[in-house]
């Protein structure tokens, strides 16, 4: 960023929080948030449970990643909420449901826009 290039992080911040809560984690991480350069755009890469599922099985689903899928109502729910906080000024919801071309475009169009 110091030289002037962007920079892409796949599973940021929001990440850590969600999963964290979803596991239990007593600790509020979001004060960390205080010494974390905020994004400027926030992608949420969603994509519909059966085809999670029918993806996670070509690539040899381990019974973590299907315990995964069960959680997946309660988990885009908490990245949802998660991504509600101002820290996240910028968010695009993809849903990647289809073909990849589909979701690279829009997630480009929009970082063509900032």
């Amino acid at each position: 960023l110091a030289e002037g290039h962007s920079v892409v992080i796949d599973r940021y911040w929001a990440s850590t929080v969600v999963y964290a809560a979803l596991r239990g984690a007593s600790i509020d991480l979001r004060v960390l948030q205080q010494i974390l350069l905020a994004p400027t755009l926030t992608v949420f890469v969603d994509v519909a449970e059966e085809v999670r599922l029918a993806r996670l099985e070509r690539r040899g689903a381990t019974d973590a990643d299907r315990v995964t899928v069960l959680q997946g109502p309660a988990l885009r729910a908490r990245y949802r909420a998660t991504l509600e906080d101002p820290f996240y000024a910028t968010v695009l919801e993809v849903d990647n449901s289809g073909p990849l071309s589909d979701a690279v475009h829009r997630i480009l169009d929009r970082c063509r826009s900032l």
